[in-house]
């Protein structure tokens, strides 16, 4: 309980702290929500259409999470399988489950894993596939209602005959049999839905929504991810509890420093990524070094009481963004730099400040980690700019690039199949490390052509560039307007001059003499600063 109340504490100073920290923040948060290989094979294992998964490197295994979370939008799923069963046969009907039950069970989707071989070096690469835990997600409206029109399964009255899916429950309301089944069996996620819809308006029924559906429709979110929807809000887990900049303590790991063993110490620590599958990249204080060496540490602990404790930092810019290298740093600094960053730190060993509890112990660490989403809406943030963080538009697009798998209906002799479309991100993913399951999908086989039509191009204009410069353009030759070295009246001058000085005349008598010519008598008293008419 008092690790949890800390944790809420941290999020409301979060929330009150000023523009000039939220400016701070959103720059950071570009190296936030970071993915790494493990990324790539858990995509590999989404998009594979046999229970077994691809085939892993035999050299490197498997690299992403033991369990992969997959979140389907079954109202979604519903709408978009009648309307192409309406393409398909011409029979118009109210959204069906059995887009969703299609999509249950395609390849691993519907559950299950291998078991791990007891006897298994552990230093070995782990070559079982991963277990793909799918949930249903659908608003309680369309599970359990008054009228049966008004659920899948329920209209047209044949259809609902046929299917037999739609009961009456004991306490009088007409209920969902196979959507039911799924929350007896724990992967129902649902939710109750105000009756107006943004604006005050009453919001239409299932009906009316099925007959202007139309998929990949853009789906507006108003007040930003903090005021999410349902759905979006429980895949992107990623950064609730902890966010970039954070101040927390971490336990170091223990190193050999000097043929000494130096044990695991819990240390304070700043938070400079959140990572997708819940762990976070730290970085440990110098503690050592000159000032403007520290400035990110400085910087991160100024504030509060101790505000007047710190010493001033310099404002140069080239101390502020000093490039960091070889011939800036010794090599045994950069080791203690890099012996500071810890990467992908388990949240059971970070704990906030001045707690013992970590927060694996505080929070359910599979709510910090993002989940994979099955729909075809295309989410976009709208409303006042006031509402809206200036990250959270980049956080949406990269999670809407990784980890939101499209889909669409194929006819087939058997009926309409479901198939799930990649990203260009998750496209280029199985291209690069999965050649042979990219093969299936022709945007996988595709991806790559964009970028090598951009290099044919930049390689063309390069050749243009090169055949342009080799021209060599005949030009008349340079004719100087006036001789080398002094002018012809300066030499005169400094002849006259140099015969004057040495006949012993004065100063006046030069002045009178060249004064005859009045440009020169201008010039001379313009050099002496003599009066005019003197």
């Amino acid at each position: 309980l008092a690790a949890g109340a800390a944790l809420l504490l941290a999020a409301g100073q979060r929330r009150r702290r000023g523009a000039g920290h939220r400016r701070r923040q959103s720059g950071l948060a570009r190296r936030a929500y970071a993915c790494g290989p493990g990324w790539t094979d858990e995509v590999a294992r989404i998009f594979d259409s046999t229970e077994e998964g691809p085939a892993w490197n035999e050299q490197i295994g498997y690299r992403g999470r033991p369990s992969v979370r997959l979140l389907l939008d079954a109202e979604d799923l519903a709408h978009s399988y009648a309307l192409a069963l309406y393409e398909y046969t011409g029979k118009w009907t109210g959204p069906l489950s059995e887009g969703i039950e299609k999509a249950l069970l395609y390849g691993a989707w519907g559950g299950g894993a291998e078991e791990d071989d007891p006897n298994r070096d552990p230093e070995s690469p782990q070559m079982v596939p991963p277990e793909i835990l799918s949930f249903v997600a659908m608003p309680a409206d369309m599970i359990e209602a008054v009228k049966p029109q008004n659920l899948c399964d329920g209209y047209p009255d044949a259809v609902r005959e046929q299917l037999d899916r739609i009961r009456l429950n004991e306490e009088g309301y007409f209920a969902n049999e196979f959507l039911v089944s799924l929350q007896r069996d724990g992967r129902l996620l649902t939710w109750k839905r105000s009756p107006f819809i943004q604006g005050g308006a009453p919001r239409p029924n299932p009906l009316i929504v099925q007959k202007y559906y139309k998929t990949g429709k853009i789906f507006p979110v108003f007040k930003g991810l903090h005021e999410a929807p349902f759905i979006l809000g429980q895949c992107m887990g990623a950064g609730q509890t902890l966010s970039v900049d954070d101040q927390v303590e971490a336990l170091k790991s223990g190193q050999f420093l000097n043929e000494n063993w130096v044990p695991s110490e819990w240390k304070r620590a700043v938070v400079v990524a959140v990572n997708y599958d819940g762990t976070y990249d730290l970085q440990f204080p110098q503690g050592f070094g000159a000032v403007h060496e520290r400035i990110d540490e400085f910087i991160n602990n100024k504030g509060g009481k101790d505000r007047n404790k710190h010493p001033t930092l310099r404002g140069d810019k080239n101390m502020r963004y000093m490039g960091f290298g070889a011939d800036e740093e010794a090599a045994r600094y950069r080791m203690w730099q890099e012996m500071n960053f810890a990467q992908a730190v388990h949240p059971s060993r970070v704990r906030l400040p001045n707690t013992r509890d970590s927060i694996a112990d505080a929070v359910d660490g599979e709510f910090n980690q993002d989940w994979f989403l099955c729909t075809s809406r295309q989410f976009q943030l709208t409303g006042q700019e006031a509402l809206v963080r200036p990250w959270d538009e980049q956080r949406l697009s990269e999670f809407s690039e990784k980890f939101i798998v499209g889909y669409e209906w194929v006819p087939t002799e058997d009926g309409l199949e479901f198939r799930p479309l990649p990203t260009q991100a998750q496209a280029l993913a199985m291209r690069t490390s999965h050649a042979q399951l990219a093969s299936t999908y022709p945007k996988a086989l595709e991806a790559n052509d964009k970028f090598l039509s951009e290099l044919s191009e930049l390689k063309d204009s390069q050749r243009k560039l090169e055949k342009l410069l080799a021209r060599r353009t005949i030009t008349a030759p340079d004719v100087p307007t006036s001789g080398a070295g002094p002018s012809a009246y300066g030499r005169h001058r400094m002849e006259v001059d140099r015969k004057k000085e040495l006949a012993g005349v004065t100063l006046m008598d030069r002045i009178r003499a060249e004064a005859q010519d009045p440009n020169d008598a201008k010039d001379i008293r313009s050099n002496l600063r003599l009066p005019r008419g003197r």
